[in-house]
């Protein structure tokens, strides 16, 4: 199924952009802001309900977001220009939106 470089690429592209809304929505609640009621839930949930599922989704998601920063950063040092150069914001703005969920979720909920 994934043996097509151009198939593996977007595959990886949907499961980044998939982790966005959950992260933004967890930083959103770790300052105390939130859209809805959760009931009988404490810490930071987002999209999941739970803090170990989102925890461990993000997990799983890092990995791909640190490939694709470190691929963008082989890319500026190739000289593909500013469109590198803005992917590669983009990711590392990402990886470290996963970090400091995981952190938040792993220190202070605890």
């Amino acid at each position: 199924m994934l043996e097509s470089s151009r198939f593996r690429e977007r595959a990886v592209s949907a499961l980044l952009l998939g982790a966005v809304v959950p992260c933004v929505y967890a930083s959103v609640q770790s300052f105390g802001w939130d859209a809805f009621q959760w009931s009988g839930v404490l810490g930071i949930v987002s999209t999941f309900g739970s803090p170990t599922f989102l925890g461990s989704y993000l997990v799983v998601v890092l990995p791909f977001a640190l490939y694709r920063l470190t691929a963008t950063g082989r890319d500026i040092l190739a000289g593909d220009g500013r469109a590198a150069q803005v992917r590669y914001v983009a990711y590392l703005t990402l990886s470290l939106l996963m970090v400091g969920v995981l952190l938040r979720i792993a220190i202070v909920d605890r």
